[in-house]
This record gives C-alpha cells, sequence and structure tokens, in this order.
C-alpha cells in the first residue's frame, strides 16, 4: 500500500478488505480514523495506520492521538526519525502529552541516546506520576536487552 493513501478496492487480497478499504475511505471523523489506525497498527499494518493517522492529521492538523498513533505506526516499521517528528510534533501542540514524551523516550533509548530518553521519561513521570512502576520496569527490561543483545534495543 502506498503510505500517503488508503488502499483502494482492488489493492486487497479479499473483497472483504476491499469493501472495510471503501469505508476507511469515506471516514471523515479523526476520532474514529485514529481508532482505526490502531487497529490497523494492532494487526500489522503499520504502512495502513501511518495512512490513517495522515488523514486524521489532514481533518484536525495537531491532533495529540493521531501524532502519537503516527509514531507508534512509525516505530513499528522501525522509521524512528518519523517516529520522533510525529511525538516532537505532539510535544509542541500538547505540552501536557504525557504518552509523547514516553514513546519519544523510547525511541531515544533504541536510537541510544539514553540522557534524552531519560529526561523525556522524567518529563512523562512529572505529568504523570502513576507511571512510575510501569516506567521503572520498562527501563529495566530495556537495559537487559541492552546488556545481553544491544541489535534488539537499537533494531540494528
Amino acid at each position: 500500500m502506498n503510505e500517503s493513501t488508503l488502499h483502494t478496492p482492488g489493492d486487497s487480497t479479499t473483497p472483504a478488505d476491499d469493501s472495510i478499504n471503501a469505508l476507511l475511505a469515506q471516514l471523515t471523523d479523526p476520532t474514529a480514523l485514529v481508532a482505526c489506525a490502531r487497529a490497523r497498527g494492532a494487526a500489522g499494518d503499520a504502512a495502513g495506520a501511518v495512512a490513517l493517522c495522515r488523514k486524521a492529521l489532514t481533518l484536525s492538523p495537531g491532533d495529540a492521538g493521531a501524532l502519537v498513533t503516527l509514531g507508534e505506526a512509525c516505530e513499528a516499521g522501525h522509521r524512528w526519525a518519523e517516529a520522533l517528528a510525529a511525538y516532537d510534533e505532539a510535544i509542541a501542540a500538547h505540552p501536557d502529552c504525557a504518552e509523547a514524551y514516553k514513546r519519544r523516550g523510547g525511541v531515544k533509548f533504541r536510537l541510544n541516546d539514553r540522557l534524552g530518553a531519560f529526561d523525556d521519561l522524567k518529563h512523562a513521570l512529572t505529568l504523570r506520576p502513576d507511571w512510575a512502576d510501569a516506567l521503572s520496569g520498562e527501563l529495566s527490561n530495556r537495559n537487559r536487552q541492552a546488556a545481553a543483545r544491544p541489535e534488539d534495543v537499537t533494531g540494528q
């Protein structure tokens, strides 16, 4: 699928896919588009998720949910620079978006920018102190991965 457009009828493998894609092409509600993008991402269709997020952002520029979901879809495709750009944009538009800081910190960690990751995760915790246990566990797991198999952390 071309990442800047949605599937069009005939691009998919089944008639059901064609029907779903025809419905998605008609969606104009940014919230619904982001929900569909999350579903596509969960199903392993990062390119489809990216396309739906971009459509949502044309309808609602700066939408935090669309930007974070776009970043997640880019991460799934190992498109780190695009993921960082999406999170940067989310943070610029919504400086209180803890999820964007957390996700950006995760990408920075993958790219071996440990100080940048720490700063972002610390900021996320400032915004969401209730995440302390979860983020502590995530950081411990990533540090163990980095020690055992650095390529798993960096995606290389």
